[in-house]
């Protein structure tokens, strides 16, 4: 990016990144406010929404989710995330343990979702019954 290149970042209510632009400075500030009306901040840099939001006018990075996986049981999930195995149905956690139980064996997707942590995706191994 050279010295005359802006980037502007439109955030939501939330701190949601809804909008980049990055261009010379005038051209992105006739950009952004012809494409939004969304309050936003002037950056040196492109930011990435699966990694940042705003914070109190200001940009940081997003906060991974503190997880522990024991054998098929995860704790540590907030109450009111999105918890999907393998693109199933989405479930709402309720801050307690989550166990999990699989027909067959095998490595499945677990992903989890809640604003403003970044998303996790497991890996979960359910072994062969014996």
């Amino acid at each position: 990016m050279t010295m005359s290149t802006l980037c502007l970042a439109a955030y939501d209510e939330k701190g949601e990144i809804r909008m980049v632009v990055c261009a010379p400075k005038e051209s992105a500030y006739r950009s952004l406010t012809a494409n939004s009306t969304l309050p936003y901040l002037e950056l040196e840099h492109t930011p990435s929404n699966a990694q940042h939001y705003v914070l109190k006018e200001k940009l940081v990075e997003r906060p991974e989710m503190l997880l522990v996986v024991e054998g098929l049981t995860i704790s540590g999930v907030p109450a009111g995330a999105s918890v999907t195995i393998e693109n199933g149905p989405v479930c709402i956690a309720d801050g307690t343990e989550i166990e999990l139980s699989f027909n067959a064996p095998g490595t499945f997707n677990v992903s989890i979702e809640m604003w403003p942590y970044k998303k996790s995706e497991l890996y979960i191994e359910n072994p062969p019954q014996h």
